[in-house]
């Protein structure tokens, strides 16, 4: 069953992907640490694994590991240039969380991202990524794969004060 949550905060849902993909990611690589730079070897094409008392299962494809939680059906797709850059995401794998926790929209300051047309919601969060570049919330990683990374908001200030601002942004609309 899906997650009741039909809307969120940009920088807050980006980061709670982020961190869940690095701890899927760590725990995988606990299991099978002789997967090197993709897993298209040293692992099995399926399997099951345990992350804070929830089970998810995965299925290994071409040069990535697709997760999806048994209790809650997330759904967390690695790609192999994650290895260099576990904190890394791009719009296609944060479109299969999003749409896989059941979120129809997120905010970012004053913008609302609709994610109900199924169609083009690529395109959608990309425009929310090329905000959060413009504003410096995100880096680009590896430009080869269109990877992007978060900002440290603990030392970049801009950063830190745009987060906050659209938390309380969204807060605001929500009441």
């Amino acid at each position: 069953m899906k997650s009741s949550i039909k809307s969120a905060e940009a920088v807050k849902i980006i980061s709670e992907f982020v961190e869940l993909q690095n701890n899927l990611n760590l725990s995988f690589r606990q299991i099978y640490p002789n997967v090197i730079k993709s897993f298209s070897a040293n692992c099995p094409r399926q399997g099951l694994l345990s992350l804070q008392d929830e089970k998810w299962t995965f299925d290994r494809h071409g040069v990535g590991v697709y997760f999806q939680s048994e209790k809650s059906y997330i759904i967390v797709d690695i790609h192999a240039g994650f290895v260099d850059y576990p904190q890394a995401f791009d719009a296609w794998r944060l479109v299969q969380y999003l749409e896989s926790k059941g979120i129809e929209q997120i905010y970012y300051l004053t913008d609302v991202f609709d994610l109900t047309n199924k169609v083009n919601n690529e395109d959608i969060v990309d425009d929310l990524l090329e905000h959060l570049l413009e504003d410096n919330i995100i880096e680009v990683v590896l430009p080869k794969l269109k990877l992007y990374g978060l900002k440290n908001t603990s030392t970049d200030s801009r950063a830190r004060i745009l987060s906050q601002l659209s938390r309380l942004f969204n807060e605001e609309s929500r009441e």
